[in-house]
């Protein structure tokens, strides 16, 4: 889930004498996502995408009316994360659908609507925090021609299970497997060198030795193999 604020541009085409005055505006929007696989979501949203101020042609009209129309409505967008859900910054790509809805300001402005249902896509990074539900998106949005959004987004993940060190052998297989890791980890003459890789598994207490765990030249030392 998500929570997001951003500005936005919008382009109403309009008609009766009416265009667009100031198209930037203020938007804000909440996701509702589920990854159904380490890469691809499912999401549903809802976004006040801004409001454009109006102007006329008749001074009259324009003095009279405080045109603005209001752009918002819900989404459904399949999307897509490129990178292993561990890393710490992601990329991603969403698509789908937006039931883009309007509100005008007043009964007597008029304005051509492309279409109700447009298509929509966004893409953004993402920043999870360090083994934290937590995360922050930065996300382009667009809606067909008419409008478009940047914003900034705080969410979380719910169900999200702290990463934890792998166990090296479980609790059914460690009895069995106990005995060998014992040898694997003995060192008969505590020089360092466990006795699995050490050449010289009898050395003196105390001495110096190499990674063999036999005694360095340096100290006047000849260590002689048999055949």
């Amino acid at each position: 889930g998500t929570f997001g604020l951003g500005l936005s541009t919008l382009d109403p085409e309009g008609s009766g004498g009416w265009s667009s005055n100031e198209n930037t505006s203020i938007s804000a929007d909440i996701h509702l996502g589920f990854h159904f696989s380490p890469h691809w979501l499912a999401e549903l949203n809802y976004t006040y995408i801004g409001e454009a101020e109006l102007n006329n042609i008749n001074p009259v009209i324009d003095d009279d009316v405080d045109g603005k129309i209001a752009y918002y409505g819900p989404s459904i967008l399949l999307g897509y994360r490129f990178l292993p859900a561990y890393k710490p910054f992601n990329y991603y790509i969403k698509a789908g659908a937006t039931w883009l809805q309007t509100k005008e300001s007043d009964s007597r402005i008029s304005f051509e609507s492309q279409s109700t249902v447009l298509f929509s896509f966004s893409t953004g990074i993402q920043y999870q925090f360090d083994n934290s539900p937590w995360f922050m998106n930065v996300e382009y949005q667009s809606f067909s021609k008419d409008a478009a959004l940047v914003g900034t987004q705080i969410g979380r993940y719910f169900g999200y299970k702290k990463r934890q060190t792998p166990i090296l052998f479980s609790r059914t297989l460690k009895s069995r497997y106990a005995q060998k890791l014992d040898n694997l980890t003995t060192d008969s003459d505590q020089d360092g060198v466990y006795d699995q890789l050490d050449l010289c598994p009898h050395s003196l207490l105390g001495a110096n030795v190499g990674k063999t765990g036999c005694c360095l030249q340096k100290d006047n030392c000849e260590v002689i193999f048999e055949q």
